[in-house]
């Protein structure tokens, strides 16, 4: 409560501490002194982002405000990696959190590997009939209406392909071959690495803007409780059957979902113009079809990003590869 994220919109529980591995800690003096205490005993619940937005900004998702009548506690919050928690803890209080960090860092890497489980793999091509907000969402974009509603009806297709695992790339990483509208001339491929990155673009990009440019990106496996990974392509009714059942799902109390429903998630934003806004964009398995949401947030006047995003979704359906041209031109990609 006292950063406002509410579970199965922000979070969903991982794992939780056994009652007998919480982990105490004494003080002398202080507030807890006054209150005829010596000292807490933390039980630690581990939970995970699931808000597109907050996995690569905490701010965006957090609300510092004070809730239930409690005055604010905090007035900033971020990302922090373990070890960085841990030597920035008041001493009396380290124990508990080097405790959390020995506890949490198997589990983080456990549930690390469910992402090699999501298989994307095949050649998967838009159906437009299922576009959800897509011409609206160029048009944010400053892309022209007319135009904006012919890119949201042409054919898109992709090829997707594992890239091979080695000790620097993971397994979950992969690379995406962009098709033109013929559907079979590769238009460019991509390697999608985990971690921030950067590319590079020539000739403009509908989404991005006009001429040369470059994007900083940032992905991620994030879990989504409506991404089922199942193979089979059901009606509307079944998909929306689905997605509000595992919703349901994901607010029972510390009730976890299964590791493979997971949403790969890029973050962009371009970094050589300014006021081109930002896009995360979260492509999941949903009734064996690629389900690609995006969530646009234009730049307000004032240089920052408004709170409401503009959100978009596209379907894919995956389709034979017989014929295909697997000849790419690949853009520059530098690992951060």
């Amino acid at each position: 409560e006292e950063v406002g994220l509410s579970l199965g919109k922000h979070i969903v529980p991982l794992a939780a501490m056994a009652d007998e591995a919480a982990v105490r800690y004494e003080v002398a003096g202080g507030w807890m002194a006054k209150e005829g205490l010596a000292g807490q005993q933390m039980h630690w619940v581990l939970f995970q982002c699931c808000d597109p937005l907050g996995d690569a900004d905490a701010s965006a998702m957090c609300d510092l405000k004070g809730h239930g009548g409690e005055e604010a506690e905090f007035t900033d919050v971020r990302w922090q990696a373990f070890d960085e928690v841990v030597a920035g803890m008041w001493p009396p209080k380290r124990g508990p959190y080097e405790a959390l960090r020995q506890w949490a860092e198997p589990l983080l890497a456990e549930r690390a590997t469910a992402a090699d489980s999501v298989d994307f793999a095949g050649r998967w091509a838009r159906d437009a009939s299922q576009n959800v907000n897509v011409a609206s969402a160029l048009e944010a974009r400053g892309v022209e209406k007319a135009r904006a509603e012919r890119e949201a009806s042409m054919p898109y297709v992709q090829k997707w392909a594992r890239k091979e695992a080695s000790s620097s790339s993971p397994a979950a990483e992969w690379t995406v071959t962009t098709f033109a509208a013929d559907g079979t001339t590769p238009r460019r491929s991509l390697d999608y690495v985990v971690g921030e990155w950067e590319e590079t673009f020539e000739g403009g990009a509908t989404i991005f803007g006009p001429g040369n440019g470059t994007l900083r990106r940032r992905t991620s496996w994030m879990p989504l409780p409506e991404a089922d990974g199942s193979e089979a392509d059901g009606s509307a009714a079944d998909r929306a059957a689905a997605k509000k059942a595992a919703a349901e799902r994901c607010t029972e109390a510390l009730s976890p979902i299964e590791p493979s429903r997971l949403a790969h998630v890029t973050w962009t934003r371009r970094v050589d113009i300014e006021g081109t806004g930002r896009e995360v964009s979260m492509r999941f398995i949903r009734g064996g079809q690629l389900v690609l949401r995006r969530f646009y947030l234009p730049p307000a006047a004032d240089g920052t990003a408004p709170s409401a995003p503009v959100v978009c979704e596209e379907v894919f359906r995956r389709e034979p590869e017989e014929g295909l041209d697997t000849g790419t031109s690949k853009r520059q990609r530098t690992a951060m």
